[in-house]
Parts: C-alpha cells; sequence; structure tokens
C-alpha cells in the first residue's frame, strides 16, 4: 500500500531483482482492484492469489471473510478473493 498510495516507489528493476532471486508470478492486482471500484482490496486480491498458489482451498475462507470484514464490505471482498484465485489458478 506505501507503494499504491505514493508514499514509497519500488526500484525500477524490482521485478527482475526478485526473479533473480525467487520463482515470481506476475499478477496484475492493482488493475483488478481498480476494475473492482475500490485500490483497498488489493489486499484481498493478493491473499486470494497467494491462497491458490499455496493450495489451501480447502479452508472457508468466505466464512473467515464474513466474521473479519464488515457486512457491507464483506460482498466485494469475497469477489476480490475469487478474482486473486483465478489470476493464478493452473
Amino acid at each position: 500500500m506505501p507503494v499504491v498510495s505514493g508514499v514509497a516507489t519500488y526500484s525500477p528493476n524490482i521485478l527482475e531483482e526478485l526473479e533473480s532471486k525467487a520463482n515470481v508470478t506476475r499478477i496484475k492486482a492493482y488493475d483488478e482492484a481498480i476494475k473492482l471500484g475500490n485500490a483497498k482490496v488489493l489486499n484481498i486480491i493478493l491473499l486470494g492469489a497467494t491462497v491458490e498458489m499455496m493450495e489451501l482451498g480447502n479452508i472457508d475462507w468466505d466464512q473467515i471473510i464474513d466474521k473479519e470484514v464488515k457486512p457491507e464490505f464483506a460482498s466485494l471482498n469475497k469477489k476480490a478473493f475469487a478474482v486473486g484465485c483465478a489470476l493464478v489458478k493452473k
């Protein structure tokens, strides 16, 4: 969020730096958050992608979102989570 909000910046070669040290999957989470109408769901999109990549789909994430997120934002967060999962589905 510091980068998204303009408080911080990444190195111009950040992706190449990361790819030289680890297996990297590129996704356009911010663009997807904007498509959903709220940049704040970026973190939930990233959570969905992480859950999918770590094969943690057997957990009831909708129930967790219902419990942890204000009711007026639960539906949006569930959509964001599903988008994140879909971005990295194998």
